[in-house]
Order: C-alpha cells, then sequence, then structure tokens
C-alpha cells in the first residue's frame, strides 16, 4: 500500500506542529509534575486531552520519523506554538460552530421542502381520486342514459389510469413490500374496471370485442388470485359474463365453448360439502347447461339436465334461485313460441313436483308468463300456467298475499272462459275466501261465476240461491266482463230447470222482463259485436224459460201460457236483432 501523503495546506501544516508540539510538551510537564497534580491543573489537563487525541492523529498519517525531529525543539518555541495552536483551534471551533448553524439552517430547509412535497403528494393522491370518482360517476350517468359508447370510453380511460399507476409502483426503485402492496391494488381496480368496460360492450352489442375482452380478463384474473380452479367468486364472476356473450351470440362455436365451461363448474356430487359460494356457483352453472343444450337445439338433453339440477336449487343462494326461476320461464316461453307443447309440459312437470316446493316468486312469475300468453290470444296455454300457479302452495316462509292470489286465481278464471272450459266450483269456492265487496274482483263476481258453475252441474236449488244474492245487489246490470254468465240469466235458468208451482214462474217472468228491456236497447253497431253475443244468450234464456213453462203445464194436462208465449216471442225477437 503506497504511503500517505500530507496535503501543503495550512491546517495540515499547523496539524503537524503541533503534534510535535504537543509530545515534547507532554514530556516536559510529566518531568516536572505528579500526574495527579496535572489533573488538577484544568488549563493543563484539558490541553493535554485535547493534544494527546491530535497527537495520535498526526502520528497516524505523518508516522514517528515527523515527531522524533520535533521532540528536541527548545521549550520557548513550544511553549509559544501551543499558544498558538490554542489560538487556531479556538478560531477553527468558531468556523466550526458557523458551519453546523449554516447546516442546522439547510436541514431545517430540507425539512420544510419534505413537507411540501409531501403535501403536493397527498393533494394530487386526491386529486386524483377526485379525478376517478368523477369518471366513475359520468360512466354511471353515460349508463343511465344508455350511452353505452361513452360509458365504454370512461371505464377503458380508468383501466388505463390504473394500469399506469400498476407500472409505477412495481418499478420503484427500491421495490419495497410496500410499492409491491400499492402496484397489487392499482392492479385490481384495474382488472375491474376492464370488467365494467366489457359489461357495456355487450350493452352496445359488441359481443366479438367483449369475448375477446372477457377472455383476457379471464386469464389475468386467474392469474392475480392464483386460482386456475375458479373457486374465487371474482373470477366467477369473469367466466360468467364470458359464457353469456358466447350465448348471446349464438354461433355454434361460441355454444359449444360456453357448455365446456358450464359443465366444467357444474357438478352436483358431493354439493353437501362444499360451502354456500361453490354450491350456488356448481348449481348455478348446471342449470345453464341445461339452457344452454336448449339453444343448441338439444331440447331432450336440455329437459334431462333439468331434471338433474332442479331438485337441488334450494343449496343455491336465494338470488341465484331467483335467476333461475327466471331462466326457466324464458325456457318455458321458447317451447310455447316454437309450438313445442310436450317439451313445456315436461319443464312445468319438473318444476311444479309437489306444490310445496314451487316459491312464490316463480308462482309471480308463472303468472306473468300466463298472462303474456293470455294478451297474445293464447288462452289455451296460458290456462295451464295460471292454473299450476293457482293450485300450488303458498310456503310458510314467504306467503303470496290474499289479494295478489285472488288477482291471479281471477286470471285463470278468465282464461278457463275464453278457452270453454267449465269453472271449478271447488277454485270459485276458494276464491270467495279470499274476497270481499271492496275486492277486485269482489265477492259478487265470484258468486256470479260460481252460480253458472252450478247451473251447468245442475245443482239448479244452488244456483238459484246464489244467483239471487247477485240479483238482489245488481239486479240485471251486467258485472261480469264476458258473455254468457250474466247473473240474472243464471237466476232465470235455474228457477227454469227447477219444479216450482207457478208462482214461481211468475218471479222469472219478472226478472225475464228487466232483462229484455235493457238488453234490446243495446247498441248494436260497429264495434259492438260483444252485445250481439250477449242478445243472443238473452234470447237463448228466454226461450228456455217459455219451453220449460210449457212443458211443466202440459205434463199437467194443461194448455200452453199465453205469457210463456209472449215471453217466446220477446226472446225471438231478441235473436232477430242479434243477427
Amino acid at each position: 500500500m503506497r504511503a500517505f501523503e500530507p496535503q501543503k495546506s495550512r491546517f495540515n501544516r499547523f496539524y503537524a506542529e503541533t503534534a510535535g508540539l504537543c509530545d515534547a510538551f507532554l514530556s516536559y510537564v510529566q518531568s516536572l509534575h505528579p500526574v495527579y497534580d496535572v489533573e488538577h491543573n484544568f488549563k493543563v489537563s484539558d490541553s493535554l486531552n485535547h493534544l494527546q487525541e491530535t497527537i495520535d492523529r498526526i502520528r497516524e498519517f505523518y508516522g514517528i520519523e515527523y515527531y522524533n525531529q520535533r521532540q528536541n525543539q527548545p521549550m520557548s518555541d513550544l511553549q509559544l506554538e501551543l499558544e498558538n495552536a490554542e489560538q487556531k483551534i479556538k478560531e477553527h471551533e468558531h468556523e466550526m460552530n458557523e458551519c453546523q448553524d449554516e447546516i442546522n439552517e439547510y436541514r431545517n430547509k430540507l425539512n420544510i421542502s419534505d413537507n411540501k412535497l409531501r403535501e403536493y403528494k397527498n393533494r394530487s393522491n386526491e386529486s386524483n381520486a377526485t379525478v376517478q370518482n368523477l369518471r366513475e360517476k359520468l360512466a354511471s350517468k353515460y349508463e343511465e342514459t344508455k350511452d353505452f359508447d361513452s360509458a365504454a370510453q370512461q371505464y377503458r380511460d380508468l383501466s388505463k389510469n390504473k394500469a399506469q399507476e400498476r407500472e409505477m409502483w412495481s418499478q420503484k426503485v427500491p421495490l419495497t413490500d410496500g410499492s409491491l402492496r400499492k402496484a397489487r391494488t392499482a392492479e385490481s381496480a384495474e382488472l375491474e374496471f376492464i370488467l365494467k368496460y366489457g359489461k357495456m360492450l355487450v350493452k352496445k352489442e359488441n359481443y366479438p370485442q367483449a369475448e375477446a375482452t372477457f377472455d383476457d380478463l379471464l386469464e389475468r384474473r386467474k392469474r392475480y388470485y392464483n386460482d386456475r380452479d375458479v373457486r374465487c367468486w371474482q373470477i366467477q364472476e369473469v367466466q360468467s359474463e364470458l359464457c353469456k356473450v358466447l350465448r348471446l351470440q349464438g354461433t355454434e362455436t361460441g355454444l359449444v365453448k360456453a357448455e365446456e365451461l358450464y359443465y366444467k363448474a357444474g357438478f352436483l356430487e358431493n354439493i353437501t360439502s362444499k360451502n354456500d359460494v361453490d354450491r350456488t356457483w356448481a348449481v348455478r352453472n348446471a342449470f345453464d347447461l341445461a339452457c344452454v343444450k336448449a339453444e343448441q337445439g338439444r331440447y331432450d338433453r336440455a329437459i334431462d339436465q333439468l331434471g338433474y339440477v332442479w331438485p337441488y336449487r334450494h343449496h343455491a343462494s336465494d338470488d341465484c334461485i331467483k335467476e333461475m326461476n327466471s331462466g326457466v320461464i324464458n325456457l318455458l316461453e321458447s317451447f310455447e313460441k316454437q309450438g313445442k307443447s310436450p317439451n313445456a309440459e315436461s319443464v312445468l312437470q319438473i318444476i311444479c313436483k309437489g306444490n310445496e316446493a314451487l316459491l312464490p316468486q316463480l308462482m309471480r312469475d308463472l303468472i306473468a308468463f300466463g298472462q303474456r300468453l293470455h294478451n297474445d290470444g293464447k288462452s289455451k296455454q296460458a290456462v295451464k300456467y295460471l292454473r299450476t300457479a293457482w293450485m300450488a302452495t303458498p310456503t310458510q316462509s314467504s306467503p303470496v298475499r290474499a289479494e295478489e292470489r285472488l288477482s291471479y286465481g281471477w286470471a285463470y278464471v278468465l282464461n278457463l272462459y275464453y278457452v270453454g272450459h267449465p269453472v271449478p266450483e271447488s277454485d270459485l269456492k276458494s276464491m270467495l275466501k279470499l274476497c270481499s265487496t271492496q275486492t277486485n274482483p269482489n265477492k259478487f263476481h265470484i258468486k256470479a261465476l260460481l252460480a253458472h258453475s252450478q247451473l251447468n252441474a245442475k245443482n239448479f236449488s244452488l244456483a238459484k240461491q246464489t244467483a239471487q244474492e247477485v240479483y238482489n245487489q245488481y239486479k240485471t246490470t251486467t258485472i261480469l266482463p264476458f258473455q254468457g254468465y250474466h247473473h240474472a240469466d243464471t237466476l232465470i235458468r235455474a228457477i227454469a230447470m227447477e219444479e216450482f208451482y207457478d208462482g214461481k214462474w211468475t218471479k222469472a217472468e219478472t226478472i225475464w222482463k228487466e232483462v229484455f228491456e235493457k238488453a234490446r236497447k243495446l247498441p248494436l253497431g260497429s264495434g259492438n259485436g260483444h252485445n250481439k253475443h250477449q242478445l243472443e244468450y238473452h234470447a237463448e234464456t228466454g226461450l228456455l224459460l217459455a219451453k220449460q213453462w210449457n212443458l211443466r203445464r202440459k205434463s199437467r194436462g194443461q194448455t200452453a201460457s199465453p205469457r210463456a208465449n209472449t215471453i217466446k216471442k220477446e226472446a225471438e225477437k231478441l235473436k232477430a236483432l242479434a243477427v
């Protein structure tokens, strides 16, 4: 190692001179005074302490030879140099204090600058958070107004911002655990915005780009959560969206791809050993597998799969069950539209197996579907769905309100009328328990139908009694929304068919006169075809009354009643008006 070469500065020269001076002075003092005397002489002791340190450093730099050359210097010279050294030390101490003050001042400035920088960073973070929040709100507004292009652009920009933030933290030097956590948080937000961007693509029907977006996002989330088995709900959400897009496109390859994803996730074996999330995921995919098979035109396979998964639906979450109810209604509607009623019947048998299992929400869906069929003029198909809902027993945990049950029961009855089926008396009696004079329909609407049902069952006495209650309330005013069920006609027919004395015929005759007078004033112009049908039914009632009256008189050996013949003529007039 090369020997140290002292620098030619004033301070080093002073240092070198002091080294020799100190050693010489130490030797001199120690020869004159004991050590304890020196320790009690503050000035000498303090100087010795300082100078001893200086000597050690000088010896380190200059070596022993330099020290020996200075050792024999005269005492007077050494004393003078010591005083000069003390003065220079004081000067340097003053300079050092000034430097220390400057350093402290500079340090304070640095602290102030650091605080300002932290404040700026905080404000910057707050500004970025505000911008992000505003972008999200703007995207939501665009979505509400169905401006899906603009909404998609906002979510795309948000995802790019988070990608830049992720890159910044992941490339920070040095890379700390805190930087990695912030990078991961930014990536999580980035993936969430990509998901929302993909959903906007779906809403704007850009299915190919949405498929590509979800495909890439699915792989990224699998890596992010280190989950290749799709156990994490964040990954499950993306896979569901991907399958939805594949089905919306309806291509053969897309449906096959969706089928494969559903199949892998839809195993229901040992389902009780799974947690709630995994059970719901398995049931949902098994049900969607049935739906995608139907979309492929494999109806028998779809029905078999539905029969397999439907008993497991109680293992799924409430939201999943609601989606399954909606999905099965869509399946029924698809079959009905394609004229595949046998397939629809098979589905209905599966979902209604055990009325106690038919949840109120599914009943409401069946009712809505039945009413849609009714509005489309398909009353025959509507009846089976409305009757299924009516016959189902509401669950104790979520019972259907009486008003709601009465409403869809009434819809079921109306559709029975339109298809020409008799209304079961037991159903009408059940409806009577649900209604009052204030409900819609009220109890008199139900009783008018009940009287007609009793008349068809040839229970004339009960039909007369029930129809009489309605007549007492409404007289001959029409209260039912269809022809052939007028309570006054029912009352007249019930009296006509029952064997009563002449006094009873008089009562029927009085009611007929009221019906005739009101019926012949009905408007019969364009748009009043229903009135013509009503006239025809009234006419048939009058003819029946006249016929039964005369037959009764004939059976007793009496001639035809002039009053009965008058009723016959009036009925023929109504019939002629209806032509």
